[in-house]
């Protein structure tokens, strides 16, 4: 949540001219899996970029100090592809040895009740109802429960980040 709260700070860092006539855009989603790839492993993570993990390649797979344990995170931007499926996305890369799992989902849209909406619409059927948790330096955050097809618990933290355009 810290480097989160960090790349609201620089948004303005993130945004490219749009082609055709269309105004700034969002740079893609690796660069901020790079960013945070590279946040992660100064904080003392093992951290692996696209690996292979359970039905596909997640965007950061996380070690703490070499341990045997696995965290995976995927990050998206509201509204391009996939955005939607991303709790289930994640279920797909859960295996014996993951412990922990993150969304990131960036927006730089201004969305009436973002949060919400981001509830109805991604978080899927959780077995316990998704908790939401408090949020601040432009970062929201939601926790659900539930279990894979495997017959894993997989509790996931949901980080909402809302990047402001600037001029």
């Amino acid at each position: 949540e810290t480097l989160l709260r960090r790349l609201h700070v620089v948004s303005s860092d993130f945004f490219r001219p749009g082609t055709g006539g269309q105004g700034k855009q969002l740079v893609p989603e690796s660069v901020f899996a790079a960013i945070l790839a590279l946040g992660l492993e100064l904080l003392g993570w093992q951290v692996e970029r696209e690996a292979l993990q359970a039905a596909g390649r997640t965007d950061l797979k996380l070690r703490w100090n070499g341990g045997v344990d696995v965290a995976v995170v995927e990050v998206k931007i509201w509204g391009r592809t996939g955005y939607k499926e991303v709790s289930r996305q994640l279920a797909g890369y859960w295996s014996a040895d993951t412990v922990a799992g993150a969304v990131v989902m960036i927006t730089d849209g201004d969305l009436a009740d973002w949060p919400e909406r981001y509830r109805r619409e991604c978080l899927g059927d959780p077995e316990l109802e998704p908790r939401r948790e408090a949020g601040s330096g432009g970062v929201e955050r939601w926790r659900s429960t539930s279990r894979t097809a495997q017959g894993w618990d997989m509790e996931v933290d949901h980080f909402l980040l809302r990047l402001p355009r600037g001029r």
